[in-house]
């Protein structure tokens, strides 16, 4: 009986173990664009490093029916993509890979359905504080950004 406990608790931790260690980027869930965001371009590329920078962007949008994704700023940054306000964009995630402490995210942004009223699409993604760049790639575009 104790061998099968102990079994059980091993398999328990090394489950644990790789779940937690195999997560290179998470989505995260459950927040909205501040209304305080001024926007340089159609799409504004950010890699965040810290609590406070995070906060300056993003509120959380907690409804009774979602989950908030939290955020571990010790092990984790943040990298968002953000489009300009408006009645009709959509943004899409094409890919996403890291080699060599760069991370690249390719997305496009796209037309839906006219709304009757304006709003910022938004994806956000942990990603491990070993990556020192992310490129955000759209079409023949890129953008890089050393994450300091």
């Amino acid at each position: 009986m104790k061998i099968k406990n102990s079994i059980v608790i091993l398999l328990i931790i090394a489950f644990s173990t790789s779940c937690s260690s195999g997560d290179k980027q998470k989505a995260l869930e459950g927040y909205f664009v501040k209304n305080n965001v001024v926007f340089q371009s159609n799409v504004e590329h950010l890699v965040l490093t810290n609590k406070a920078d995070f906060d300056t962007y993003f509120g959380v949008a907690k409804t009774m029916k979602n989950d908030i994704t939290e955020v571990n700023f010790e092990t984790n940054n943040v990298l968002a993509i953000i489009s300009k306000p408006s009645d009709n964009t959509k943004l899409g995630i094409n890919s996403m890979s890291e080699d060599n402490n760069m991370f690249t995210i390719d997305y496009q942004l796209s037309k839906k359905e006219k709304q009757s009223h304006t709003s910022s699409d938004v994806k956000l993604f942990t990603i491990p504080k070993t990556v020192k760049q992310v490129k955000f790639v759209s079409g023949e575009t890129s953008k890089l950004v050393d994450v300091l």
